[in-house]
């Protein structure tokens, strides 16, 4: 989890492609401490098949690498 100012999120996901994410309320459970409040953006529907991007999914892979998520999640994300 990371703490972003509602500024930052609204830059972030007003971003050219990211017009159909919407934040949603969730209970964060982090692996240590307890759980807490948090916004996530999430998008209404699915990606079609043929809306596939295989440069995002590479590049959010490595991102989950380096944040040591479980390898099968990380390998899941295509």
């Amino acid at each position: 989890m990371f703490s972003l100012t509602h500024a930052e999120l609204e830059r972030l996901y007003t971003a050219p492609g990211l017009e159909q994410y919407r934040p949603e309320a969730v209970l964060a459970r982090p692996l240590e401490g307890t759980p807490m409040p948090a916004l996530c953006d999430n998008l209404r529907e699915a990606p079609q098949p043929h809306e596939r991007n295989p440069d995002y999914a590479a590049r959010l892979q490595h991102a989950l690498s380096k944040l040591d998520f479980p390898q099968d999640y990380v390998a899941s994300v295509s």
